[in-house]
This record gives C-alpha cells, structure tokens and sequence, in this order.
C-alpha cells in the first residue's frame, strides 16, 4: 500500500488511517471520534483497541464526541494484571457491550485473535464497523518493529477485508524517524494531529 493510496473498495475511503499526535492531545481525541463515526452513519459498530490506555477513558472519550450512540461498542484492552491470558467480561466497562482483556501486551498473536473474533462475530451485520487502535507506541515498548509491523499488516489487511475503517493512534515523539517510516506503507494515508 501507498500512503493516501488504496480506498477501500467497501466505503469508497481509506480504510486504515495512522494518526500521528501527542497521547493528552485534545485534538487527537476530537480526530478519533470524528473517524469512528464514519461520515455520520445511522449505524455504527465500534470496536476499540487500547494497550495501556484505561477502557473507561476510552468509552468515555467515544460517549462524549460522538453525536448518537454507536449501535454497540466492544472493547479489546491489554492488562498485565488480568490473572488469564483472555478473559471476556461484559458489562464490566459502562458503555461497552464486550471487554475482553489479553494479559500479555508482548503477545501480538492473543490480540490478533480477539480483533479477529469480533470481525468474525459481525460479519453478517449491515452496520459500519469502526476500530480504533489506542496505540502503537506502547507496543513498540513489549515488541520489536519486526514484531509489529507484520502484527499490522495482517490487521490492516482483516481491516480492509472486512470493509471496515480503523485508525491506529501514535505519538511520533516516542519514535524515531526511521520507525516511522518503516510502519507508514501499512496505511492508506497518515494525518497529523495537534492542537496547534
């Protein structure tokens, strides 16, 4: 793929987005719901990805920028401390339909399954499907560039297989130029985020 390149044949846009800003950033939050709502459309599944980011904030921060509510909003988080390797917990997160947590954030091939699964599960739906990946920066911190870039280029690919859009957030001061570079083809395009 080549940034800006590719549309996704299902929505006519890009379907995998890197957006490039700092982590606190209001405007990077503002960016994350306005992709997650897909050009307003009445209905929306949400899928949201979080490495180190509290699913809370993240359900939160979907709740109070969206405009209506996302049909269902399912949850895939990280959490050294879980206890089991995947554990699914509805109900534990206000907002969200599904939690389930992976305990190992260095194990690319758990979270994989469980992006997978929920692909799989609404795979008959009519609904726009919708993902945001809270971020690569902390899995660069667990896994080698190696590690991750293949880890992206299957879930970008699953991504635009399923007709989906998904955005994947990243704070560009954590890496170096070369990192950057390296995981840019993975995406249709990149957007820099900032409030300045």
């Amino acid at each position: 793929m080549v940034p800006g390149d590719p549309e996704s044949e299902a929505t006519g846009t890009a379907a995998n987005v890197l957006l490039r800003g700092a982590w606190l950033d209001g405007a990077n939050d503002q960016r994350c719901a306005d992709l997650l709502a897909i050009d307003r459309a009445e209905r929306v599944k949400v899928i949201l990805v979080t490495v180190t980011t509290a699913p809370r904030s993240r359900v939160r921060t979907v709740d109070s920028q969206f405009e209506g509510d996302p049909e269902e909003i399912a949850v895939i988080t990280t959490n050294p401390d879980a206890g089991s390797s995947r554990v699914v917990r509805p109900g534990e997160v206000p907002g969200a339909s599904t939690v389930t947590t992976n305990r190992n954030p260095g194990d690319l091939t758990g979270l994989g399954v469980s992006i997978m699964d929920l692909f799989s599960d609404w795979d008959d739906t009519d609904a726009a499907i919708s993902v945001c990946f809270d971020s690569i920066t902390p899995l660069l911190q667990y896994n080698s560039l190696d590690e991750v870039f293949h880890f992206l280029r299957i879930v970008t690919e699953e991504v635009e297989s399923a007709g989906a859009l998904a955005h994947y957030h990243i704070d560009p001061a954590a890496h170096d130029e070369q990192t950057q570079q390296r995981l840019l083809p993975l995406f249709d395009r990149a957007e820099d985020v900032s409030t300045e």
